[in-house]
C-alpha cells in the first residue's frame, strides 16, 4: 500500500481525543502503510509561556522500522512546533533504551538530565 502522513484530524484519533479544551490538545501524526498505523508521534506544542514543546510518544511497529517513518514524523512535528512559536522540544526516554537515545541524538537532541529517565532537549 501507499504511505500517507495524516495530521491532527484523522479517523484514528478524532473519536479518542478530547477537543473540548483546545489549549490542551495532544497532536497526533501518523504514517500509514498497508492500511495500518506503521508509526505515530504524539506531542504538545502549546505552551506559549515557556515556548517548550513535548514529545510524549514516538513509536514504529517492528515490521516497519528502518524505513525512515520516525524521521519523517520528527520533521513534521518539529515544523509544527516552530509554526506554533516553540523554541525547544523536550522528551523523556528510558535509561536503557540506547536505540532511542541514539536516534534522538542523531536528530539533534541533547541529554539534559539523567534521573529516573533520560531527559533530552532540542533547540529549534
Amino acid at each position: 500500500g501507499s504511505n500517507t502522513i495524516q495530521g491532527e484530524h484523522n479517523r484514528y484519533w478524532d473519536e479518542e481525543t478530547k477537543y473540548d479544551n483546545p489549549e490542551n490538545v495532544e497532536n497526533p501524526h501518523i504514517v500509514e502503510e498497508n492500511d495500518e498505523i506503521a508509526s505515530a508521534i504524539l506531542f504538545y506544542a502549546n505552551d506559549t509561556t515557556t515556548k517548550n514543546a513535548y514529545i510524549t510518544l514516538l513509536g514504529t511497529l517492528p515490521e516497519y522500522q528502518g524505513k525512515g517513518h520516525a524521521n519523517t514524523l520528527m520533521k513534521a512535528m518539529e515544523e509544527k512546533a516552530k509554526l506554533s512559536g516553540m523554541e525547544k522540544i523536550h522528551l523523556d526516554t528510558e535509561i536503557n533504551n540506547t536505540k532511542a537515545i541514539a536516534f534522538y541524538s542523531k536528530n539533534g537532541y541533547k541529554i539534559y538530565s539523567v534521573e529516573e529517565k533520560v531527559h533530552m532537549i532540542k533547540e529549534i
